[in-house]
Protein backbone atom coordinates (compact mmCIF):
# COMPACT_ATOMS: atom_id res chain seq x y z
CA UNK A 1 0.00 0.00 0.00
CA UNK A 2 1.45 3.32 -1.05
CA UNK A 3 -0.39 6.62 -1.44
CA UNK A 4 1.48 9.59 -2.83
CA UNK A 5 0.88 13.20 -3.85
CA UNK A 6 3.30 15.62 -5.51
CA UNK A 7 2.67 19.33 -5.72
CA UNK A 8 4.50 22.61 -6.16
CA UNK A 9 5.57 24.40 -2.98
CA UNK A 10 8.43 26.47 -1.60
CA UNK A 11 10.91 25.40 1.08
CA UNK A 12 9.11 27.69 3.55
CA UNK A 13 5.84 25.94 2.80
CA UNK A 14 7.49 22.55 3.42
CA UNK A 15 8.25 23.72 6.96
CA UNK A 16 4.61 24.78 7.42
CA UNK A 17 3.36 21.44 6.08
CA UNK A 18 5.65 19.52 8.45
CA UNK A 19 4.40 21.63 11.36
CA UNK A 20 0.84 20.74 10.36
CA UNK A 21 1.75 17.04 10.22
CA UNK A 22 3.26 17.30 13.72
CA UNK A 23 0.02 18.90 15.00
CA UNK A 24 -1.78 15.76 13.81
CA UNK A 25 0.43 13.74 16.15
CA UNK A 26 3.08 12.55 13.73
CA UNK A 27 6.77 12.30 14.43
CA UNK A 28 8.84 13.95 11.70
CA UNK A 29 12.53 13.14 11.25
CA UNK A 30 14.50 15.04 8.63
CA UNK A 31 14.74 18.54 7.25
CA UNK A 32 12.92 20.54 4.59
CA UNK A 33 14.60 18.48 1.83
CA UNK A 34 13.61 14.96 2.89
CA UNK A 35 12.73 12.74 5.79
CA UNK A 36 10.43 10.24 7.42
CA UNK A 37 7.17 10.65 9.27
CA UNK A 38 5.10 8.32 11.34
CA UNK A 39 2.98 7.88 14.38
CA UNK A 40 0.62 5.71 16.31
CA UNK A 41 -3.15 6.07 16.23
CA UNK A 42 -5.84 4.17 18.11
CA UNK A 43 -6.24 2.10 14.92
CA UNK A 44 -2.54 1.35 14.45
CA UNK A 45 0.70 2.77 13.15
CA UNK A 46 1.23 4.86 10.02
CA UNK A 47 4.51 5.69 8.29
CA UNK A 48 5.62 7.73 5.32
CA UNK A 49 8.36 9.67 3.62
CA UNK A 50 8.66 13.10 2.05
CA UNK A 51 11.05 14.72 -0.41
CA UNK A 52 11.34 18.30 -1.67
CA UNK A 53 13.43 19.03 -4.77
CA UNK A 54 13.37 22.79 -4.36
CA UNK A 55 10.14 23.25 -6.28
CA UNK A 56 7.96 20.20 -5.67
CA UNK A 57 7.09 18.22 -2.56
CA UNK A 58 6.18 14.55 -2.66
CA UNK A 59 4.36 13.09 0.35
CA UNK A 60 4.09 9.31 0.41
CA UNK A 61 2.27 7.15 2.96
CA UNK A 62 4.03 3.77 3.01
CA UNK A 63 2.16 2.07 5.86
CA UNK A 64 -1.27 2.64 7.34
CA UNK A 65 -3.60 0.92 9.77
CA UNK A 66 -5.71 -1.73 8.05
CA UNK A 67 -8.97 -0.19 9.27
CA UNK A 68 -8.20 3.26 7.83
CA UNK A 69 -9.61 3.45 4.29
CA UNK A 70 -7.33 4.56 1.47
CA UNK A 71 -9.96 7.15 0.57
CA UNK A 72 -9.50 8.86 3.97
CA UNK A 73 -5.75 9.22 3.47
CA UNK A 74 -6.21 10.29 -0.15
CA UNK A 75 -8.54 13.06 0.98
CA UNK A 76 -6.04 14.24 3.63
CA UNK A 77 -3.21 14.35 1.09
CA UNK A 78 -5.46 16.13 -1.40
CA UNK A 79 -6.42 18.66 1.30
CA UNK A 80 -2.75 19.48 1.92
CA UNK A 81 -2.09 19.73 -1.81
CA UNK A 82 -5.01 22.15 -2.24
CA UNK A 83 -3.96 24.25 0.74
CA UNK A 84 -0.29 24.56 -0.18
CA UNK A 85 0.06 23.39 -3.76
CA UNK A 86 -0.19 25.46 -6.86
CA UNK A 87 -1.19 22.81 -9.39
Amino acid sequence: MTLSRTFACSADEVGEILDEVRKLGARVEGDTASGNLGGDTPLGRFEGIYAHDGERLTLTITKKPVLVPDSFLESRLDEIARKYGRE
